[in-house]
C-alpha cells in the first residue's frame, strides 16, 4: 500500500501549524544570568505575539558567561556571545574622558550596537531591544503597540538635549529610513553630559515624527493594584525613591527593576532582589 499521499499531508499539515515569529526580542547579559528564567516565564506567559527570544552574553567573566549559557540551554533560548574585542576596539570611539572604558554606561553603549548593526538592522521582524532587568507582567502586544509607527523609545536627556535610553526599545526596522546612522554611542552634547544612547539624538533630529514616546510610571508614585497587594510584603521594591523601580507603557506592564543589574552598588540591592523575587513568583504562579 502507498502512504506517500499520507505523509505528504502530515506533512502540509504540520507547515501550516508553523507560525512565524513577528517580535524578535534581543537582551543582553553582563551578569545576573538568574533573571534569563523570569524573562524568558513573563514573555511565555503575557507575550500575545509570536516572538523569538535571543540572549546576547556580554560577560567578561568567564564562570558568569558559562552560567549565562547554561539558563538558555536550560529553556531552550537561543545564545549569542558578543566578542569581547568589540568592548576593546568599539565601532564608536568614545572622545569624552568622562566616560570610563570599563563603566555600565560604556558597555552597554557597546553591546546595543553591536546588536543593533548585526541583528535589527538586517531583521524584517519588529525588534524589541531590553535591558535584563525588565519583565513583561501583564498581557500585552508589542505589534499593536507600535502599530504604523517605526520605532518607540524611552526618552532621556540631558538638560539641553533629548535622546533614546537603550534600556527599552521597540524598532521596526523595515520602516527606519537610514536606519544605519543610528548611533548608541555616549558623550558630550550641546554643553552637557549624556548617558549610553546619547547620541540617537541626532536621529530624533531628523525622524522624530516617526516614532512614539513610551511612558513610565513609577513604583512609589503608582496607585496600581499590585503596589497594594505587594506593598506590604515587598516594602523596598515598592517605596523606594532612590533608583526607584518602575513600569513601561502602562501602571502594570513592562516592569523595570531600576537597579536590577547591580550597577549602583546599592546598600538594598540584595534585599530588594530577594522582594523581586518572591514577587516574581507569585505572579506566576497567578492563573
Amino acid at each position: 500500500m502507498n502512504y506517500h499521499w499520507l505523509n505528504s499531508i502530515l506533512l502540509l499539515a504540520l507547515l501550516c501549524n508553523i507560525v512565524e515569529a513577528k517580535i524578535a526580542i534581543f537582551t543582553h547579559y553582563f551578569g545576573q544570568p538568574e533573571f534569563i528564567k523570569y524573562q524568558y516565564l513573563f514573555f511565555k506567559k503575557n507575550l500575545l505575539d509570536e516572538y523569538e527570544l535571543n540572549v546576547f552574553d556580554d560577560s567578561n567573566d568567564i564562570l558568569t558567561s558559562e552560567k549565562i549559557r547554561y539558563e538558555c540551554d536550560k529553556y531552550g533560548i537561543k545564545h549569542i556571545r558578543i566578542p569581547r574585542v568589540v568592548f576593546d576596539f568599539p565601532k564608536l570611539p568614545i572622545i569624552d574622558d568622562y566616560v570610563g572604558h570599563t563603566s555600565p554606561s560604556f558597555e552597554c553603549a557597546v553591546a546595543i550596537q553591536y546588536i543593533y548593526d548585526n541583528y535589527v538592522v538586517p531583521s524584517d521582524k519588529i525588534c524589541l531591544l531590553i535591558d535584563n532587568d525588565i519583565f513583561l507582567i501583564s498581557p500585552f502586544s508589542i505589534e499593536k503597540f507600535i502599530g504604523s509607527d517605526s520605532f518607540a523609545y524611552n526618552p532621556q536627556s540631558n538638560g539641553v538635549a533629548d535622546y533614546m535610553l537603550p534600556n527599552f526599545l521597540i524598532l521596526n526596522p523595515s520602516k527606519m529610513p537610514e536606519k544605519e546612522s543610528l548611533d548608541f554611542n555616549l558623550g558630550v552634547i550641546k554643553g552637557n553630559r549624556t548617558d549610553s544612547g546619547g547620541f540617537t539624538h541626532f536621529y530624533l533630529q531628523k525622524y522624530r515624527n516617526l516614532g512614539k514616546v513610551i511612558s513610565t510610571h513609577y513604583f512609589y508614585d503608582n496607585n496600581s493594584s499590585m503596589n497594594k497587594k505587594f506593598i506590604t510584603t515587598c516594602p523596598l521594591l515598592f517605596t523606594a525613591t532612590e533608583w526607584g523601580s518602575y513600569y513601561f507603557v502602562d501602571k502594570e506592564t513592562f516592569l523595570h527593576l531600576r537597579m536590577g543589574s547591580n550597577w549602583s552598588r546599592h546598600n538594598s540591592y540584595y534585599n530588594i532582589v530577594n522582594e523581586m523575587a518572591f514577587f516574581f513568583n507569585q505572579l506566576l504562579q497567578d492563573s
